[in-house]
């Protein structure tokens, strides 16, 4: 599970209030652009919420018996404001005014590029969004350290813009004759990358991930950091050969991954498995999604509504409410409102972008890695949801781990606490040399 992941509670809270929004949308066309009212945030963190107990429990159920039992376990809540809200709200924005005082925020020397992604067998290309920082030391680089986002419904190259603006601030590599390039990235269908509407798989996931390593690091050492998703990827491509270490074959030398807060499962299969069972249920939640006119509004009013965005953002996403703003809820909702937004998440969310389907595949991607002659290196955060952190701690120790770190944070420890994480891999990267 991957920020912004659709745990059982919320799941069944957004159906609630789909129900509630659909009937009043009558002939509602496909993807049409419709204003909907911001409810109020609730007064209490989304971790006081009821459990959705019929949901948690309905592996058994069929597809539109688990729907129903999750709209049945979403009680509305009732809304209120007070003087502790209030307060609350005022400190959260004083303290990001502060932050961003302290340069969080995006990095204006950064450029905006752009690439196309040449698919191969005569598939249609894909725009990329990416983004480059200054280099440091002398130019052409000779090495690169390209930071990859999470897969999710708020992935944006925003979310390492600190930890890459400090990484590129960084004097060059003592054993580099060059310079060292800082980069990154949207992933096809995210952020702000083109998002057509494809059954988005992990294999398409990995296919690209490999081209762009190859445009972008030829002929130079690579080192990619990713969070969530992106870093198992990355590890899949290494392990099966595609990604190379130097003397490997390849046009690029990878000398390592770092995993950040790394998943494996996407948010409904690391709650109900990768069964033979579940896999036609998910299929038919990523019909759902995708379909034109119901699909859009459930995306739009349900998964992604303001009142979920910030549910999410409490429950797993972010550590301290605190660091929870209106304005960040507002910035990332906004990612969620361009077209096409929905297609690769609901494939996210649904594990078809689930490079292994099992710990013991996720635990096997270091030793692989090891064996291609990269160096990987796992980057925890502390206050990750049970289920995720578990997965994150079955890395600690395993063959082919080089070094295993902890940060504070979530799923977002690389956004909500980037000095931290930034540390942490500017530490990686000094042990590399890179």
């Amino acid at each position: 599970m991957a920020a912004l992941a659709y745990t059982p509670t919320a799941f069944a809270t957004s159906l609630h209030s789909t129900a509630r929004v659909l009937p009043q949308s009558r002939a509602l066309p496909a993807d049409a652009p419709r204003a909907c009212a911001r409810a109020c945030p609730p007064s209490r963190s989304a971790r006081g919420l009821p459990q959705a107990s019929a949901l948690s429990s309905s592996r058994s159920h069929a597809p539109g018996a688990l729907i129903a039992a999750a709209a049945a376990a979403a009680a509305p809540q009732p809304q209120r404001v007070c003087r502790r809200d209030l307060v609350r709200v005022a400190a959260s924005v004083a303290a990001e005014a502060a932050a961003q005082s302290e340069g969080k925020g995006a990095n204006k020397s950064r450029e905006k590029r752009s690439w196309t992604w040449q698919r191969a067998n005569g598939q249609p290309s894909i725009e990329i969004n990416y983004v480059v920082y200054p280099t440091s030391g002398s130019d052409p680089p000779e090495s690169l350290v390209l930071f990859l986002p999470t897969f999710s419904d708020v992935s944006t190259v925003d979310e390492w813009d600190h930890v890459a603006s400090d990484v590129a601030a960084l004097p060059p590599p003592s054993s580099a004759a060059g310079g060292r390039q800082v980069a990154t990235l949207d992933w096809p269908g995210f952020g702000e990358s083109e998002r057509p509407a494809l059954e988005y798989t992990a294999t398409i996931m990995e296919d690209f991930v490999v081209d762009f390593v190859n445009f972008i690091g030829a002929n130079r050492r690579v080192v990619l950091v990713g969070a969530g998703h992106a870093p198992v990827a990355a590890l899949k491509a290494v392990a099966d050969g595609r990604l190379k270490a130097a003397g490997k074959g390849g046009s690029v030398d990878v000398q390592a991954v770092v995993a950040v807060a790394p998943t494996w499962a996407g948010p409904l299969p690391i709650v109900f498995g990768h069964t033979e069972q579940m896999r036609p249920r998910y299929a038919i939640f990523r019909s759902l999604v995708r379909s034109p006119g119901l699909g859009w509004a459930l995306y739009r009013f349900a998964l992604t509504s303001p009142r979920n965005m910030r549910q999410q953002y409490l429950s797993h996403v972010y550590a301290d409410a605190d660091n929870v703003t209106p304005s960040l809820l507002d910035a990332r909702t906004g990612i969620t409102r361009r077209p096409g937004a929905r297609f690769a998440p609901a494939s996210f969310v649904s594990g078809l972008l689930d490079s292994v389907k099992s710990r013991e595949e996720f635990v096997g991607l270091f030793a692989g890695a090891e064996d291609a002659g990269v160096k990987a290196y796992v980057v925890a955060s502390k206050g990750s949801p049970r289920r995720s952190k578990a997965e994150m701690q079955a890395a600690k120790g395993a063959p082919g781990v080089a070094g295993f770190l902890e940060v504070e944070g979530a799923l977002l420890p690389h956004e909500e606490y980037p000095i931290q994480t930034s540390e942490a891999v500017k530490g990686i990267l000094g042990e590399l040399k890179a």
